[in-house]
C-alpha cells in the first residue's frame, strides 16, 4: 500500500472564551467548515470517536455525530488519549473498528511517548 502525504490541523482544548467566540464567527460552525470544503480534496477529520452508537455517554461524540458534519476522517490513539486521558488498547481498537464499520478513514495513532520517540 502507498502512503500518501497529508497535512492535518488541530484545535485541541485550547480554546478560552475570546478565542472560542472568534471560531464560531470565522466558520460558523463544523457543517458549514465541511460544506465549504466539500469537492476541494480537504477532508474534515475530527480528533476521537466513541465506540457505542449513542447513549448516555457525557462528552463522547459518536460515529453518527461525526457523519452528520460531514466528518471523513477519525483520529483513534493518539498519544495523549492513552498517556493522559489513560485510554487502553482494547478501548481504542474498539473505536477504531467502530470508525471503520462507519466508512471512516482512520488514522491510528501509536502513541508513543518522547521518551520512546
Amino acid at each position: 500500500m502507498a502512503r500518501k502525504p497529508f497535512v492535518g490541523g488541530n484545535w485541541k482544548m485550547n480554546l478560552h472564551t475570546t478565542e472560542a467566540v472568534d471560531l464560531p464567527l470565522q466558520c460558523q460552525e463544523v457543517a458549514a467548515v465541511g460544506a465549504a470544503i466539500k469537492g476541494s480534496g480537504i477532508k474534515l477529520g475530527a480528533q476521537d470517536v466513541y465506540h457505542e452508537g449513542n447513549g448516555a455517554f457525557t462528552g463522547e461524540v459518536s460515529t453518527s455525530m461525526l457523519k452528520d458534519v460531514g466528518v471523513e476522517v477519525v483520529l483513534t490513539g493518539h498519544s495523549e488519549r492513552r498517556h493522559v486521558i489513560g485510554e487502553s488498547d482494547v478501548l481504542i481498537n474498539a473505536k477504531t473498528r467502530a470508525a471503520l464499520k462507519a466508512g471512516f478513514e482512520v488514522i491510528l495513532c501509536i502513541g508513543e511517548k518522547i521518551e520512546q520517540r
